[in-house]
């Protein structure tokens, strides 16, 4: 786990990259490096977290053995073991990048990118072509900005390294602001800033140094394409549990090659307390759980019995509310980029709380997604085994209306899954709070196929969830890892009938074979935190302080109303409140108080 940056323009190369690297040592706080071309003018440099092959030959940039590919790679290759048996080379190291470096020589990009497993943002210079390519990992997992500046082409794991080495602060993209609102993150491609974007998981951008607007873009693996097929497995339901505990298995024991201590998340869902048990037949895991004073919120007693069946050496630490509070004002430079997920805080603790003892977390991260296990899906059916559309419809044109009951209308009102997707997910109520009318409110969603789980899995998975984790466990120079996101996994899942997917059925029963029933079956939790109460209480002073900033963006007077219904108890707004004041947090962070520079800016 590294953090990458480049640039590719007129200006001073080593000075630009430099003053981009500085500003995520967080994501590599071990090693430094960097590689410049003056005759192509590209300078790239890398942040170093040492995980595999902690020795000097794991330093980057890289150069192959023919000296026509330079690289530096953010993440894991896991199956890199498999695929250096079949390449005939004397290696300097061991580590995975040399590996990917001696297959590019061997095969090239797009054969090498058809052989490997892993999670990844690579920049990868070809000398022969005079090329830069961009690669971003199949699910999403390593994150990748690019764009054109007035002086270059950018590119960097995190938004902040552009930022600092831009020559003026870019503007805000007021439709991307939009999308924000609708879902409390910015989907992919999308950035917040204009001119910038987010290579999208399982692309290649591939930027020409002589001719750089002649940048393209293609896929070189799909999930939408896979959720568009029909399911392919025939086996019955045992033949289908034999063989996802043999390929989970596999990916949770690729997962444990490291050369630096190793643990997992633990909560008392099915997902982490799954690949804790595949960990556990390998070698004694370490755990890890935070508690809550909250005992709506607290899973950790739960946990607790599911490490002492297991027999991992397991660490809980209560997290109070006022160090989650104090969380708060962190999460903008944290993200760079607008984000409404309460449950960043309770991650970033049970980061910062596994880091004091090991380098490389695994999560269950990716297990709802393919194995449909988010309660909306449940709730989707049964709604769509209503015939109450036409009642909906009344009901939506009635006022005043709850934020949850309007919602609840908007999905039974919705005529097919996108349209359901975005009802049940997206806050449209927002719609009426700005001030300007958006170019589009447009998605991924868009010729997509494959129901909720398959948006949920090109949407929310890379956009919230997959940001969140490698935000927060990067801030703590923490690498997380997720078998349930292994390539085989996910296309094995997606091969299902939804019989054996929808409520993961599937997973339940392979946990069956190594936890008790009885220590498993409940409700599932979530792992989030009060926010809602928070905004009443603790935070109210810091809520009525955010929501007095000015600009231009929102209509605040329906805001303020808004507020004040929730802070009285009249109704309850706190995911929209949480999206609302995370935004105004990031703006006042990014552009300041400045009545002028803000507008300016937007």
């Amino acid at each position: 786990m590294c953090g990458i940056v480049g640039y590719s323009g007129k200006s001073n190369l080593e000075y630009k990259v430099r003053s981009m690297v500085d500003v995520i040592t967080h994501r590599g706080p071990d090693d430094e490096g960097l590689f410049t071309d003056e005759t192509n003018a590209l300078a790239l440099s890398f942040r170093r977290l040492a995980i595999q092959d902690l020795s000097p030959a794991g330093h980057q940039p890289m150069t192959s053995l023919s000296g026509r590919y330079t690289v530096i790679f953010n993440g894991e290759i896991y199956n890199f073991e498999d695929l250096r048996k079949d390449l005939e080379q004397d290696y300097k190291g061991h580590s995975d990048t040399e590996v990917i470096l001696t297959a590019l020589d061997a095969w090239g990009l797009e054969r090498t990118l058809a052989r490997i497993s892993g999670m990844f943002a690579i920049a990868l210079y070809d000398r022969k072509e005079d090329l830069l390519h961009l690669v971003r990992d199949h699910m999403g997992k390593k994150p990748l900005y690019y764009g054109h500046g007035k002086d270059g082409f950018y590119f960097a794991s995190e938004m902040k390294s552009i930022l600092a080495a831009l020559p003026e602060k870019p503007c805000l993209n007021r439709d991307v602001a939009a999308l924000y609102f609708q879902w409390r993150y910015v989907p992919d491609p999308h950035c917040i800033f204009e001119g910038f974007h987010k290579l999208s998981p399982g692309h290649i951008l591939t930027l020409p140094l002589d001719k750089p607007e002649k940048l393209e873009i293609k896929p070189f693996w799909s999930l939408r394409d896979i959720a568009a097929k029909e399911p392919t497995f025939e086996g019955s339901k045992e033949d289908a549990l034999n063989r996802l505990e043999e390929i989970l298995s596999a990916a949770t024991a690729r997962r444990m090659i490291a050369d630096v201590p190793l643990g997992a998340f633990l909560s008392s869902g099915i997902d982490s307390a799954l690949i804790v048990a595949m960990m556990q037949q390998s070698k004694k895991t370490q755990t890890f759980t935070i508690a809550f004073e909250d005992k709506k919120y607290n899973e950790a007693e739960h946990a607790r019995a599911i490490a002492a069946h297991l027999g991992t050496d397991h660490t809980e630490m209560m997290l109070t509310a006022k160090e989650a509070l104090e969380t708060v004002p962190a999460l903008p430079a944290m993200f760079d980029e607008p984000f409404g997920d309460p449950s960043a805080i309770p991650t970033y603790h049970v980061c910062r709380l596994a880091k004091h003892k090991m380098t490389v977390a695994l999560s269950g991260d990716g297990g709802d997604e393919s194995f449909g296990g988010y309660s909306w899906y449940k709730r989707a059916a049964k709604i769509n085994a209503l015939p109450l559309s036409h009642l909906a419809g009344c009901v939506l044109g009635a006022l005043p209306l709850s934020p949850q009951v309007r919602k609840m209308a908007s999905v039974m009102a919705a005529r097919d899954d996108k349209t359901q997707y975005r009802a049940l997910h997206s806050y449209w109520q927002i719609a009426s709070l700005l001030n300007y009318e958006p170019k589009f409110l447009s998605t991924p969603l868009d010729n997509m196929q494959g129901g909720l789980m398959g948006y949920d899995s090109v949407m929310f998975l890379p956009g919230d969830v997959l940001t969140k984790v490698d935000r927060v466990s990067m801030a703590n120079s923490l690498e997380v890892r997720a078998p349930l996101l292994d390539r085989e996994v996910v296309e094995f899942a997606w091969s299902l009938p939804p019989e054996m997917r929808v409520g993961k059925s599937l997973l339940k029963e392979l946990l069956y074979r190594h936890v008790p029933r009885e220590l498993i079956d409940r409700p599932k939790q979530g792992f989030s935190i009060p926010h809602q109460a928070w905004l009443r209480g603790s935070l109210r002073e810091w809520v009525e302080s955010i929501l007095e900033q000015p600009h231009d963006l929102l209509d605040m007077p329906t805001v303020r109303k808004i507020w004040h219904a929730h802070v009285s108890g009249k109704a309850d707004y706190g995911h929209l409140l949480w999206t609302i004041t995370q935004f105004q947090s990031w703006y006042a962070h990014m552009y300041g108080n400045n009545v002028q520079e803000a507008r300016d800016a937007a």
